[in-house]
């Protein structure tokens, strides 16, 4: 890369643009505490499922403990949802989930399609397999497993031309370290601050996300037969 070829086509694309000032974060939007979801039904062969639960937002302090527990709920077939609802037991045609975060907000999302008769015993199985990371935790092997492959992309990324301008780019425009997300963290800082992650970091913050009370559900499909036509009891917590 030519360091100096790249400063003056940074110059000539935007030294004509105004500096500006920094933006301020607002209040983030919350959903109403009795607001329990969407639902739209109408005929059709699978129900997709989405369920919201409140996530750490980029400047969060627990934002990268939220990320790992992410990696140890889905990060891959061996992770513990596609274990559990596909694996083990065949119920989701497709699953997703991952982390949606922002500077004042976040969410961890679990997105499904199924059979409609699937519903029921697939809601049960996320309740139960998020029920018992708050009650038990994580074991040590569990947490150096999602660790070493989170260096290992850090690994990579150190030889990514992309990922590196990103990172440079992002320290440009929060140019405050104590402003940078935790997502802009440099590569060297991202990697000390993974290892130090502990079981005991990721149990609280699993207790912090699921334990508050039910998900924001979103559901299409046949309602009636999934046997969605009511919003999820509390009991759905996975602290009951």
């Amino acid at each position: 890369i030519d360091v100096a070829a790249t400063r003056a086509a940074v110059k000539e694309s935007f030294a004509a643009l105004p500096a500006g000032t920094a933006a301020e974060d607002g209040p983030a939007v919350r959903a109403a505490a009795a607001c329990h979801g969407c639902r739209r039904d109408y005929d059709a062969a699978q129900v997709a499922l989405q369920l919201s639960y409140p996530a750490p937002c980029d400047k969060d302090p627990d934002f990268l403990a939220a990320r790992l527990l992410a990696n140890v709920l889905d990060d891959g077939l061996i992770s513990r949802l596609p274990r559990a609802l596909c694996d083990r037991r065949g119920l989701v045609y497709d699953l997703s989930s991952g982390l949606d975060c922002y500077a004042d907000a976040g969410l961890y999302d679990i997105e499904m399609q199924l059979a409609p008769h699937h519903v029921p015993q697939a809601l049960q199985v996320v309740r139960e397999c998020l029920a018992r990371l708050v009650r038990d935790g994580i074991a040590p092997a569990e947490l150096q497993a999602s660790q070493r492959r989170w260096l290992q992309q850090l690994n990579f990324r150190q030889d990514d031309p992309a990922a590196l301008v990103q990172e440079a780019v992002g320290r440009a425009l929060f140019a405050e370290p104590q402003h940078w997300p935790a997502r802009q963290r440099p590569l060297v800082e991202e990697a000390h601050a993974v290892a130090a992650l502990r079981v005991d970091d990721l149990q609280r913050v699993a207790r912090r996300m699921f334990a508050a009370g039910p998900p924001h559900l979103c559901a299409l499909g046949p309602l009636a037969a999934a046997g969605l036509a009511a919003p999820l009891p509390r009991a759905f917590s996975a602290a009951s």
